[in-house]
């Protein structure tokens, strides 16, 4: 991974990767639907940029076992848009 700036670069970039269950995990799981309408966010642990450098680690960064709920009033906005 070549790191330029802020900006992170490799060839495992997601385009359209969505939050799944982690399989691994015992029931009960989390899963997509429990955060419809809850007004909670999924909020990466471990940046999805991080984790560009391998299919595998990016693929997993999207596993619900590696986020966390954030309320949606917390952060409205990425972190790069307070800057612009």
């Amino acid at each position: 991974m070549e790191a330029s700036g802020r900006t992170y670069r490799g060839d495992n970039v997601h385009k359209v990767l969505s939050f799944k269950e982690d399989k691994e995990m015992p029931k009960p799981r989390a899963v997509d639907r429990d955060y419809v309408n809850s007004g909670y966010h999924r909020v990466h642990l471990c940046s999805s940029a991080d984790n560009c450098w391998d299919a595998t680690a990016q693929k997993q960064s999207f596993l619900f076992t590696k986020i966390c709920s954030q309320d949606h009033k917390l952060n409205p906005k990425p972190p790069w848009a307070l800057f612009i």
